[in-house]
């Protein structure tokens, strides 16, 4: 591991640690029911637990690489990982206003489709794919109460 590979790994965790608090402070649960912190509460812990089991494996093995990280030159690593925080943040944006299924399909399509370099039309199929069926699930089965677009 490299020290560009550190920071990112140490950047997550962090942000892991941000949700859990966040998260706790919204509730975790509202008379026996999930509340709206309950699953970012659940996602940070596990942010933080894989990046830290990430980075005290990789360090353990004491094995630092200069050259490129993930097979990819230095600069291409920091795009990428730009591009996924910046769509997290347009994510956490977009959440109260445009709602969970709305802005979860365009986190999901960004994400495949300039991260994953995957086609358009594969992009937003997986999207889809994803989306409906967790929406359906957490929403119409569950009766979770998920942010909906200020619109409707």
């Amino acid at each position: 591991m490299n020290a560009l590979e550190f920071v990112v790994l140490f950047c997550s965790a962090a942000i892991g640690l941000v949700a859990v608090y966040f998260s706790y402070q919204l509730g975790l649960t509202h008379f026996g029911k999930p509340g709206a912190g309950l699953f970012p509460f659940i996602i940070g812990w596990l942010l933080f637990g894989l990046a830290a089991a990430l980075i005290v494996s990789q360090t353990r093995t004491r094995e630092f690489r200069s050259e490129s990280v993930a097979g990819l030159p230095k600069r291409a690593y920091w795009a990428l990982g730009s591009a996924v925080y910046a769509s997290l943040l347009a994510y956490a944006y977009l959440l109260p206003r445009a709602g969970f299924l709305v802005s979860s399909l365009l986190l999901l399509f960004v994400l495949m489709k300039f991260v994953g370099q995957l086609t358009s039309l594969r992009s937003a199929t997986l999207s889809l794919a994803v989306v409906v069926p967790l929406y359906v699930v957490l929403v119409r089965l569950l009766k979770m109460p998920l942010p909906v677009a200020e619109w409707f």
